[in-house]
């Protein structure tokens, strides 16, 4: 049975994942408390906007699943749906 304790990203882990974008100066970072308990989410306001970062949840790290669903995105996006 799944815990009911939200899973939350560790500090470290946080940092090394905003490296990889150029957001510029990070002004805050939000707990994002919807969706999967077992998938961590956060709002990161910045210079360059408004963003959400989520880690899939254990075990749904499948590289298919992931490419599915950018592809999906990138779809909508091409066709003018907005996106986050």
């Amino acid at each position: 049975m799944p815990s009911k304790e939200r899973v939350v990203f560790d500090p470290a882990e946080l940092a090394v994942a905003l490296s990889h974008y150029d957001l510029g100066v990070v002004e805050s970072i939000i707990p994002f408390k919807r969706g999967s308990r077992q998938s961590p989410k956060v709002g990161v306001v910045c210079q360059r906007g408004k963003f959400l970062l989520k880690k899939r949840a254990h075990g749904r790290k499948s590289e298919r699943k992931v490419d599915f669903a950018h592809g999906i995105q990138q779809h909508l996006a091409a066709a003018g749906f907005p996106l986050a």
